[in-house]
């Protein structure tokens, strides 16, 4: 029963969290004239708003090659984190997550990780700096790969998630996150068709060795 009620709260957060993605791209537009009045912190208005990070003028990997501007803060605000504010307050129970069971298996760089992380994909650019979840290339030293299905206690609460990150067929790749986060209910899929960044070093020596 206690499995059954985590889920079904999962699907009730996710369905608000629907009503704020559908909603976002026509109530930013209107919203983003006051966002420095009083309204901003306002409820519900405060809920289409991201305190975490503004605008994402400030982020060096999101602005790259971009002018801050109503643009640039709508397809941050109403396009890729609709509604942010509302999907952050609707967080679990904090404390320390007790394992109850897991199946599956993780991996960074080759090394095992512990059942409680999550597979994701994270890139980098031409150099190998590190680009977090945009990037020319997938990063095998900082993705994790692999998959899990894990059931966790927060403060004598049940809750669960599921996340998997692997190549599908050749370039294509998969990353996706289901349940609760150490900070937020998800559902994420991203589908990518990227090159691995070891790999495109690789040809670049090789290329070299030729000429040489």
């Amino acid at each position: 029963m206690r499995k059954i009620l985590s889920l079904i709260r999962w699907l009730f957060i996710m369905i608000i969290n629907l009503l704020g993605f559908l909603t976002a791209p026509i109530i930013f537009p209107l919203l983003y004239p006051f966002r420095n009045t009083m309204l901003r912190e306002t409820k519900p208005f405060w809920y289409y708003f991201d305190d975490e990070d503004e605008f994402g003028f400030d982020l060096e990997w999101w602005m790259k090659g971009r002018k801050k501007g109503f643009w640039m803060a709508y397809l941050w605000g109403a396009i890729r984190n609709p509604a942010w504010n509302l999907q952050a307050s609707l967080k679990p129970r904090g404390g320390t997550e007790l394992v109850v069971s897991y199946k599956g298996l993780l991996l960074r760089d080759w090394r095992k990780l512990r059942e409680t992380e999550m597979a994701v994909l994270k890139y980098v650019d031409a150099e190998g700096e590190y680009k977090d979840n945009k990037g020319e290339f997938l990063s095998e030293k900082y993705s994790i790969f692999g998959s899990m299905f894990l059931w966790f206690e927060k403060e004598g609460r049940l809750y669960w998630r599921y996340s998997i990150a692997k190549k599908i067929i050749g370039r294509l790749w998969i990353e996706f996150q289901i349940g609760i986060t150490k900070k937020r209910y998800t559902f994420r899929l991203k589908l990518k068709r990227v090159k691995l960044w070891r790999k495109e070093i690789e040809r670049i020596e090789r290329n070299s060795t030729k000429r040489d």
